[in-house]
């Protein structure tokens, strides 16, 4: 179980308003990078991504994360323009049985043609990058880096 993804994230990432982002890397270190709306949250903290298209270079890109250990990223933009990024290990891809089988009969029914694969993601870092909170964050970091007009204020 996964303790960075709290109740409030989950309902955040799981709400259909919400923007999700998905970010792989390819076997040549090329990223990829696609909007992908099948991406929820479970209570155990697990990222849930439903892939629709065996050949998608995003499900070749999955592969090759699980085969070697590499790391994906899933940002997000709430409509009250909260914004997290997760960082995340793949760790199964589930292509048959039955959690398969009651998430194809639920893709068919929301009108997609097809299920490839199930990819379960454990998150490894959740950041806050909300514009608000960053710029606080920098400003702090950084007071001597403010636009001279609001220093003549």
């Amino acid at each position: 179980m996964s303790d960075l993804i709290d109740d409030s994230l989950r309902e955040k990432i799981n709400s259909d308003d919400t923007i999700k982002v998905l970010a792989t890397e390819s076997k040549d270190g090329i990223l990829h990078v696609v909007f992908k709306s099948s991406i929820h949250a479970e209570e155990n903290g697990k990222i849930i991504f439903y892939e629709l298209i065996e050949s998608s270079q995003n499900n070749k890109n999955l592969v090759y994360s699980i085969w070697h250990d590499k790391e994906v990223k899933i940002s997000i933009l709430t409509k009250d323009k909260e914004s997290y990024e997760i960082s995340g290990i793949v760790k199964r891809a589930i292509v048959a049985g039955k959690e398969f089988e009651e998430a194809y009969q639920k893709v068919i029914e929301d009108g997609y043609k097809d299920l490839s694969t199930i990819w379960v993601i454990e998150p490894t870092e959740v950041k806050n990058t909300s514009l608000a909170k960053r710029a606080k964050e920098e400003e702090a970091l950084h007071p001597v880096f403010t636009h001279l007009d609001r220093i003549a204020k």
